[in-house]
C-alpha cells in the first residue's frame, strides 16, 4: 500500500522542519514517502536541507499561502495523483513515538478487516507543556535543534513508550490530565454548548449515542474512567471527528467525503467539520488508544481569537444544516456499527 506522509511549512519554521524530518527519515522509503508543502514563497534552505536528506522527500510550492484547508488539499491531491493509497498527515511540532508510521498503518489494516466503513483515525496526542520535563531529551531542550540533537541516530528508547513514561513519572491520574487530544465524541459540546433553543435537537441524549460513542462528554479524554478503560484494553473507540495534524485515512475516505471545507482557511475547525461530513456519509472515524505523540513542547498559551470564533461560527452553520446526526433521519447505519468501546 502506497503510503503518503504530508505536511505543511512555512520559511520561518526550517529549524522546527528538520526536527520533524529527522523522526520521519527511518520510516520512508519507496513505498512511502513524505510530501512537504512550502505553504509561503519557496525556500531554498529547505530544499537543500531535504536534497541531502533523502531521495523519498518530495516538496511542493504554493508561492504563497494557501490556509490549513487548502494546503493540505493542495498535498492529497498530489499524492492521489502519485498514486497514494494511504495519507497520515503530520503537524512539524510533534514528537513522534518510534515506529509511529507503520504502528498506524497497521492499525487501520486491522479495523478495515472488520470495519469496511473505517474512516479517519488518531492516536493520542499529550500536551507537550505538561509531559516535557519527563524527557530529559525535551526538558533541556531551548529549541527544536536541541530537539532534533535529543533524537539521536538510531531512534533513541525514550520514543518507544510515551505514555508509559508519562504514567509512570507523573502518576495515573496526572497523566490522563496530560492528554491534549484524544479526538472530538460530541462535536456540540465540544465547540458550541448546549442548544440555547429547547426545541434543537439533542442527539447524544438518544441511546443509540453512548452504544457507539461511550460518553456523552466532548471528548474521552473528558471521561477520565472511560480514559483509563480505553488505554488499558488498547482496543480502537469510535469518535466523531479527528486532528487534522495526527490523522491518517484511506483515499477512498477522500474521495467519497470530498476535500476540507477552504471557508475554514486559513485555518480552525476545518478538521471538525470534515470529521462530522465523515460521520454524516456513513462512515467511522476512530481513536487509536494505544499509540502516542506529543504536542509542541513550547507553545505558549493561547487564546481563541476573533477569526477563531469566526470559524467556530461557520461550525455551527454545518450542526445546523444536519440537526439529525444520530436520529431518525441519519445518514448513520446502525444496523452495521461494531463499538470497540468495550461492547460489540
Amino acid at each position: 500500500m502506497k503510503t503518503v506522509i504530508y505536511s505543511l511549512y512555512q520559511r520561518h519554521e526550517l529549524q522546527k522542519l528538520r526536527c520533524f524530518i529527522a523522526q520521519v527519515l527511518p520510516a520512508l522509503s519507496h513505498t512511502r514517502q513524505l510530501y512537504i508543502l512550502i505553504n509561503d514563497e519557496d525556500c531554498p534552505d529547505l530544499r537543500t536541507h531535504t536534497d541531502a536528506a533523502s531521495p523519498h522527500i518530495v516538496v511542493h510550492c504554493a508561492g504563497g499561502n494557501l490556509g490549513v484547508a487548502g494546503g493540505r488539499n493542495f498535498l492529497i491531491r498530489r499524492a492521489l495523483e502519485a498514486g497514494a493509497e494511504f495519507l497520515i498527515s503530520c503537524d512539524t511540532d510533534i514528537i513522534y513515538e518510534n515506529g509511529y508510521f507503520d504502528r498506524l498503518s497497521d492499525a487501520y489494516r486491522r479495523i478495515a478487516k472488520t470495519d469496511p466503513l473505517v474512516s479517519f483515525i488518531q492516536p493520542i496526542l499529550l500536551d507537550g507543556r505538561k509531559v516535557r520535563r519527563f524527557f530529559s531529551a525535551l526538558h533541556k531542550a531551548g529549541n527544536w535543534d536541541d530537539v532534533r540533537a535529543g533524537l539521536g541516530e538510531n531512534a533513541p528508547a525514550w520514543r518507544d513508550s510515551l505514555w508509559n513514561t508519562v504514567k509512570e513519572k507523573a502518576g495515573p491520574e496526572k497523566a490522563l490530565l496530560s492528554i491534549y487530544h484524544s479526538g472530538v465524541s460530541n462535536i456540540w459540546s465540544a465547540h458550541f454548548g448546549a442548544p440555547p433553543d429547547e426545541r434543537m435537537p439533542r442527539p447524544w441524549l438518544r441511546p443509540q449515542w453512548g452504544k457507539v460513542f461511550g460518553t456523552r462528554h466532548a471528548t474521552v479524554r473528558s471521561d477520565f474512567p472511560l480514559m483509563e478503560r480505553i488505554i488499558a484494553n488498547g482496543i480502537p473507540v469510535r469518535i466523531a471527528s479527528t486532528a487534522g495534524g495526527i490523522s491518517a485515512f484511506h483515499k477512498s475516505v477522500f474521495e467519497a467525503v470530498g476535500d476540507y471545507d477552504e471557508i475554514f482557511n486559513p485555518f480552525g475547525y476545518e478538521d471538525s467539520e470534515m470529521g462530522f461530513r465523515s460521520n454524516l456519509t456513513g462512515r467511522h472515524n476512530y481513536l487509536i488508544p494505544n499509540i502516542f505523540a506529543i504536542h509542541d513542547v513550547f507553545m505558549g498559551e493561547t487564546n481563541r481569537s476573533l477569526m477563531s470564533f469566526a470559524r467556530l461560527g461557520l461550525l455551527r452553520g454545518v450542526e445546523l444544516t444536519h440537526p439529525n446526526l444520530l436520529g431518525r433521519t441519519s445518514t448513520l447505519p446502525f444496523s452495521r456499527v461494531r463499538c470497540f468501546a468495550g461492547a460489540n
